[in-house]
């Protein structure tokens, strides 16, 4: 391979990174530590990295704990998607899905412990919800779905962990 030609794809292999790195927000992390300020480190569903997300796209509920670095994070929605389009082909309004949404208990360490609420996260006008919470295991149940989905999440220091407990149903 000529140098020029190697020269111009060490380039842009490296220009890419930069792109992926900051332009892009693909940003990838391990810790709280490899993040802005303004940023928390958000690990999705059966991933080692994380990816350094906005804070500001997902508000922290009040926490009991003082570590803002370590907690979950997630989508809470009940909601019906498909069908037939209105007659009048009025835009129907975003729904509001703020307020109380997800229950979090400890997970309990034998089989004759009982689970124990702990804390409740607040989801904003879209349904989503970040809350601190220290490293262990922790049972959510969602507050929107009558059949109360729930998910068990281990959450590890220094990062975030994804909970989705939203229910989509499909119309005809």
């Amino acid at each position: 391979m000529k140098l020029r030609y190697f020269a111009a794809l060490t380039f842009l292999c490296w220009c890419f990174q930069l792109g992926q790195a900051n332009a892009l927000g693909w940003k990838q992390c391990y810790s709280q530590a490899q993040c802005g300020s303004q940023e928390f480190c958000g690990v999705g569903e059966n991933q080692a990295p994380g990816t350094c997300r906005p804070s500001d796209w997902w508000p922290i509920t009040p926490a009991t704990t003082k570590d803002t670095s370590t907690g979950v994070y997630g989508s809470s929605v009940f909601a019906i998607g498909g069908g037939a389009a209105p007659a009048d082909n009025k835009p129907s309004p975003n729904p509001d899905f703020s307020g109380v949404c997800v229950i979090i208990s400890n997970v309990p360490s034998s089989a004759t412990a009982n689970s124990q609420v702990i804390a409740t996260a607040v989801c904003d006008k879209r349904g989503t919800y970040r809350i601190a919470l220290p490293p262990g295991d922790y049972l959510l149940k969602s507050r929107r779905d009558s059949n109360n989905k729930s998910e068990v999440v281990r959450v590890k220091s220094g990062t975030f962990q994804w909970g989705d407990l939203s229910v989509i149903l499909e119309a005809p």
